[in-house]
């Protein structure tokens, strides 16, 4: 098993099997988290406000993921669209609605 954390709730098109979906508190997000996880962060403002919510370091990294049996996906989920091609400083992040999810995968 190995656990993520995802900007996004995705379903890698390759995964063929069921996926259990649920929001969770950003404190539940930190537990699942606090034991090791791979980041899929893409920019740093959203690390950065991540880290400040859950109180952990998130790296920046692009992953490119393929889920497994068991895995687990932490996805901070922005709560609107954003327009393409904006990326939001931390600050403009902090003022949007967002959620986080946990999405585990079994074949």
């Amino acid at each position: 098993m190995r656990t993520y954390l995802f900007n996004v709730s995705v379903i890698p098109p390759e995964f063929e099997g069921n996926v259990q979906i649920r929001n969770i508190s950003p404190q539940e997000a930190g537990e699942i988290l606090i034991n090791g996880f791979e980041s899929s962060i893409g920019h740093q403002s959203t690390a950065d406000v991540i880290s400040a919510l859950l109180e952990i370091k998130v790296p920046v990294q692009r992953l490119d993921t393929r889920m497994r049996d068991g895995d687990v996906v932490v996805a901070f989920q922005l709560q609107q669209r954003l327009p393409e091609g904006i990326i939001l400083s931390a600050d403009e992040l902090r003022k949007l609605p967002f959620q986080f999810r946990v999405l585990n995968f079994t074949r």
